[in-house]
């Protein structure tokens, strides 16, 4: 195919793509691409021969791509992939419609790259849309991000009811010519009342079709939509308005539940503390909750900090009396607002993601008994160790069963030695790049942990190479008796990243004293940097139970 004929027909070329690329010369077809002037998604599409299920994105306006990053993140391998083409002239919309249909796009995203008219930017998806029915048979994710789109300018009045006979419009238009959509996720600016009108109105009017509903705006708490037809809820509460009050709100059948981004600045706080009225929101049978916040700057925090020392009646409440699974990502000191007064009955799982913070945090929640808590926590160098013993042992201490809890700890420092551990519900222990200054560091650690019932015991980043001969007896003779491993130990998950050198004795000797003193083990993982292939392979022979996850250098 001469590149000289590009440009000329575009649906053309883009059908024989389709049949996949020329066999000879693959460098070739992909410099053609580049010169059709579509991004890197589109060319990984049409170097591929498998067309399951795509995602197309409009980018309305600039591409945002240059030449160079055409040939960037290569990803011809995985099954779901990304089409993103540029919206530049009316011609191209047949193009996008005929591509989607080829392709049975399963997820559309309508956005602006650049700003842009709200108004043209609805006519434009409303126009796409209409082309032919049968191209959207197959989507059932839509995405409409207009979070770039600028508002129509003019007085107040006239200008809110053009918008919203616009977003009204599109609205209707995106349930009709798209009959099997079960997930819609909006990104829209809340301040601007018509983006909320159209929201409002898509949901009042649409909910019942959809499975899961996700919104960057505070609207699905302030306005009382019939939630009890959705599974999934996706609320990403930007900021809220100082001193509103929020209505009482049932969650009827809702399942699910993530409150995203949630900011951790003074907004936040008022959010909580500045209501006119007290707000009472029960999702009677919620199972799933997911809360995030924002990274806030150091101001924030010490705003943060100002709304927690005063004394305020807490005038807000969230209820989850049926909760089975709660996850927290990146937690603030005031986390325990959200759950004022809740005692989780019949919580399960409770994973927790953040530095030292979530501990502290977190052992403010109210919890009777969970079956499995996952703790991820990154512990500083300035972290005290009895507040982390404190808060550990708080945590795990409600653990009254011995199921599947586990603990995450990156330990960058040394002093990390507890020796009054009461962690008896965990049973997966995950230490992580513990690059201790010297080996024997460890021993105090391992000693603290030997009464463990652990089933799964990782080490990850542990160094043996440049250590001196002192430091290599420690490890043969201090660190692996120490670990919490006996001849009636129930561990069946060993995993050991050691970085060392190919044949330093210890590491010889490591996966043999595990097998021995562990019979009950059914799957070793070692990560060996820089073991030789005939040592590899010889010791595989021995020990077929042990898995090598990285090739010898």
């Amino acid at each position: 195919m001469d590149i000289k004929r590009l440009g000329v027909n575009q649906e053309e070329l883009l059908i024989q793509m389709a049949l996949g690329p020329p066999a000879k010369d693959l460098a070739e077809w992909k410099t053609m691409l580049k010169y059709l002037g579509v991004c890197r998604h589109w060319r990984s599409v049409a170097t591929k021969i498998v067309y399951s299920q795509a995602f197309i994105e409009l980018g309305i306006g600039s591409t945002g791509y240059s030449d160079d990053e055409y040939y960037k993140d290569d990803d011809l391998d995985n099954d779901d992939f990304d089409i993103s083409l540029p919206y530049e002239s009316n011609s191209n919309i047949e193009l996008i419609a005929s591509v989607c249909k080829m392709y049975c796009v399963r997820a559309l995203s309508m956005k602006t790259t650049c700003v842009i008219d709200s108004a043209f930017l609805c006519q434009e998806i409303a126009r796409l849309l209409k082309l032919n029915p049968t191209y959207w048979i197959t989507v059932n994710e839509l995405i409409a991000d207009f979070s770039k789109a600028e508002p129509l300018l003019g007085a107040k009045s006239s200008g809110l009811n053009r918008m919203s006979t616009t977003y009204y419009s599109l609205a209707e238009t995106i349930f009709k010519h798209v009959p099997n959509i079960t997930i819609f996720i909006s990104r829209l600016e809340y301040e601007r009342n018509a983006c909320t009108l159209f929201v409002s109105y898509l949901a009042n009017q649409y909910l019942p079709r959809l499975y899961s509903l996700s919104c960057d705006t505070p609207l699905l708490l302030k306005s009382r939509l019939p939630l009890n037809t959705l599974k999934i809820v996706d609320m990403m509460m930007v900021r809220n308005e100082r001193g509103q009050s929020l209505p009482s709100m049932n969650g009827g059948d809702l399942k699910s539940i993530s409150l995203r981004k949630l900011p951790y600045d003074y907004s936040w706080g008022s959010f909580h503390y500045n209501l006119a009225t007290p707000a009472s929101i029960e999702f009677v049978s919620l199972k799933y909750l997911l809360v995030e916040y924002h990274r806030g700057s150091d101001e924030d925090n010490k705003a943060v900090l100002e709304i927690l020392k005063t004394e305020r009646p807490y005038k807000y409440q969230l209820l989850f009396p049926a909760l089975e699974y709660l996850t927290i990502l990146r937690t603030p000191l005031n986390c325990d607002v959200l759950f004022t007064e809740t005692n989780f009955k019949h919580l399960r799982m409770i994973e927790l993601h953040g530095d030292v913070q979530v501990l502290n945090a977190c052992t403010r929640l109210k919890f009777d008994t969970v079956d499995h808590l996952n703790v991820i926590a990154r512990i500083g160098r300035d972290y005290a160790e009895k507040e982390f013993y404190y808060a550990t042992n708080h945590l795990f201490g409600k653990v009254k069963t011995k199921s599947k809890g586990y603990l995450f700890i990156e330990i960058p420092m040394t002093n990390l030695c507890p020796t009054a551990v009461t962690w008896f519900g965990v049973t997966r222990l995950f230490l992580y790049h513990a690059k201790f200054t010297t080996i024997t560091a460890l021993v105090p650690l391992l000693s603290g942990l030997r009464e463990l019932n652990l089933y799964n015991l990782t080490f990850d980043g542990i160094p043996s190479y440049n250590l001196d001969i002192s430091d290599r007896k420690d490890l043969l003779e201090n660190v692996i008796p120490n670990l919490p491993i006996s001849l009636d130990s129930k561990m069946t998950e060993l995993c050991l990243l050691i970085e060392g050198d190919s044949m330093a004795p210890e590491n010889t000797f490591i996966p043999k004293y595990f097998l021995e003193k562990a019979p009950t083990l059914n799957y070793m993982l070692l990560d060996y940097l820089s073991y030789t292939k005939e040592y590899l392979d010889a010791l595989q022979g021995s020990y077929p139970l042990v898995r090598i996850t990285k090739s010898p250098n």
